[in-house]
């Protein structure tokens, strides 16, 4: 956890603390993830979600493409940059922004 952002926190190794506590805090640090597509889980029951990743928004909602054809949620994303970007590729997919606050944005068909 990042001592002045409550927000800001990852999941990572034991041996990885103590090779970042060697440096300072975060600076050069770019772990490995792997990643799953949301699609993969083939949810049948969504009706809510909320995104805040850190402006991987589009590769994100590209993953989610059927999830959001066949569930049709109401979307919480966090956006600051890339917006219009954001914006038209909802808008595609039949969303509609409904709501702002702060930089989180909601979308809804």
């Amino acid at each position: 956890r990042h001592s002045s952002n409550t927000g800001m926190t990852m999941v990572i190794e034991k041996e990885t603390i103590e090779q970042i506590n060697r440096r300072r805090w975060w600076s050069n640090y770019r772990p490995t993830v792997k990643t799953t597509s949301l699609d993969s889980y083939n949810f049948n029951d969504v009706d809510f979600i909320k995104m805040d990743t850190e402006n991987y928004v589009i590769p994100i909602l590209k993953g989610a493409i059927e999830t959001l054809k066949n569930n049709n949620p109401i979307l919480q994303i966090e956006a600051n940059k890339n917006i219009e970007e954001v914006d038209a590729f909802l808008k595609n997919l039949g969303y509609n922004l409904y709501d702002t606050f702060s930089v989180e944005r909601f979308y809804k068909k």
